[in-house]
């Protein structure tokens, strides 16, 4: 259950810098838009009714937009969206800790699970501790970016 805990570390990192990269992309749209509207204004005098349908409708999209991200982060949560798969996570790490064999930190995560049930426990042990202290020292935005 170790190494579950840093692929939960993993998993939310990638989602906050996920967020912040579609936060970003979010507030150029909206700049965009606000751009545009003043480009419009001082060309057409619109009315207040229009004014007042152009906000809600900014307002809407943006109440829209962060019920988007709030239910990407809870299906993230519950491992059931593939960008945010511990499996997947854990290949990746992999990939970045052992370009060779990249299946590594998940196969630890594997063995770590069912550490009770195998014969050589102490073997198991051992190679979890291994695999830690490979992860324990990176920093996860070198990982996903």
């Amino acid at each position: 259950m170790r190494i579950k805990n840093y692929l939960l570390k993993a998993r939310l990192n990638q989602y906050f810098q996920d967020l912040k990269i579609y936060f970003l992309g979010f507030v150029i749209f909206l700049s965009f838009c606000f751009f545009i509207a003043v480009q419009l204004e001082s060309i057409f005098f619109f009315s207040t009714k229009v004014r007042y349908t152009a906000l809600l409708f900014l307002f809407s999209v943006s109440i829209i937009m962060i019920t988007i991200f709030l239910s990407i982060f809870f299906l993230a949560n519950k491992n059931l969206l593939s960008r945010y798969k511990l499996n997947r996570i854990a290949y990746k790490i992999g990939e970045h800790l052992y370009p060779e064999k990249p299946d590594i930190i998940l196969n630890a995560n594997q063995l770590d699970k069912k550490i009770q049930n195998n014969q050589s426990k102490e073997l198991a042990r051992a190679f979890v501790n291994n695999v830690i202290e490979q992860i324990h020292p990176l920093k996860f935005q070198s990982v996903f970016f």
